[in-house]
């Protein structure tokens, strides 16, 4: 009797296990389905820069392209995909299935992203450009071409553009992000100065290259430049001299430090040599570094020095100027 009770519990037992196993079955295939297989419409998807597998798998389900999350990072996971799938935009439809978009996903994109850093000059932009190779048939003469006449005022940012866009459409949409971030909101920008946009971004491209990327630091430099401007010096910076000197082949850097005999030079950049700002801007700055320079800290600081430990000190006199040489520079 007891043998006949242990077999039904056995044969229930299985019987569960089958049929929790079949359960199981069912809804692993049905989650790896398309969404929507009748709907073939397509919608643009776009994948961030460095985002995570987990990020566009919970977003994916949220626009209603997969039907669970786990089941795009399986196939992910199980395709060894994560590497591959690239930063960009996408058009992808409820008809296709969890795998079908994973792998659409590391093929070409429609879209690129491009990220500029503050404080690069036309030709590092080109530069990168040409590196990164991103852009279709990118012509590096062509967008140095377009872009140096209006260096200062091609914004630094991060763009999603398509990867057929040529040098003049990247060239036109930099400078209208300068006009939607910057000039359209002079108004608020240029509170409490008296200096007009074009002396500010001049002033913003030689803060940027002078200092770091903390708001006070930018708005104190450019308070001691604007001093130097102010009492008829000249700003005596080195970052105009490596502007004008250009490309350094030895070095392989745009911004090598500057020879002596720079200082002597009759460039119009040389602002060891001629006061005020110096005829444009020498780089293209960003947001902060406008700001800064609009609206400076006022200070009755004159010179100002960058320890090797990368802190900043200020002086009011050359002497006291000195006296930090000597203890942040000579030791």
């Amino acid at each position: 009797m007891i043998k006949i009770k242990n077999s039904k519990i056995y044969f229930f037992a299985f019987l569960l296990l089958v049929l929790l196993t079949g359960a199981m079955f069912f809804v692993s295939i049905v989650l790896f389905f398309p969404q929507n297989s009748k709907l073939s419409q397509t919608q643009k998807f776009v994948i961030k820069k460095n985002e995570t597998i987990k990020s566009v798998a919970s977003r994916l389900h949220e626009a209603g392209l997969i039907r669970h999350p786990v089941v795009f990072r399986f196939v992910v996971w199980r395709g060894n995909l994560d590497t591959r799938i690239q930063a960009g935009s996408f058009e992808l439809s409820p008809s296709m299935s969890a795998r079908q978009i994973a792998e659409k996903l590391t093929q070409g994109v429609d879209d690129v992203w491009i990220s500029f850093n503050e404080g690069l000059r036309v030709e590092e932009m080109a530069d990168l450009l040409e590196t990164e190779a991103i852009l279709e048939g990118f012509n590096k003469e062509a967008f140095i071409a377009k872009t140096k006449p209006n260096e200062g005022y091609l914004f630094p940012d991060t763009y999603l553009v398509p990867k057929t866009m040529e040098a003049d459409g990247l060239a036109d949409l930099m400078l209208k992000t300068f006009d939607d971030k910057v000039k359209n909101n002079w108004d608020k920008l240029s509170v409490g100065t008296s200096r007009n946009l074009e002396e500010v971004v001049i002033m913003a491209s030689i803060v940027q290259r002078e200092s770091g990327a903390d708001q006070e630091e930018m708005a104190h430099i450019a308070g001691i430049l604007w001093n130097r401007v102010d009492n008829g010096w000249g700003l005596f910076v080195d970052c105009t001299l490596q502007y004008m000197a250009g490309f350094n082949k030895s070095l392989k850097t745009w911004w090598a430090p500057p020879q002596v005999e720079f200082k002597s030079s009759s460039s119009a950049f040389n602002t060891y040599k001629f006061k005020g700002l110096p005829p444009s801007p020498i780089a293209n700055p960003g947001l902060a570094a406008i700001k800064a320079a609009a609206q400076p800290l006022p200070s009755g600081d004159f010179y100002y020095l960058h320890a090797p430990d990368g802190k900043i000190h200020y002086a009011k006199d050359l002497v006291q100027h000195n006296n930090n040489i000597n203890k942040y520079l000579k030791n």
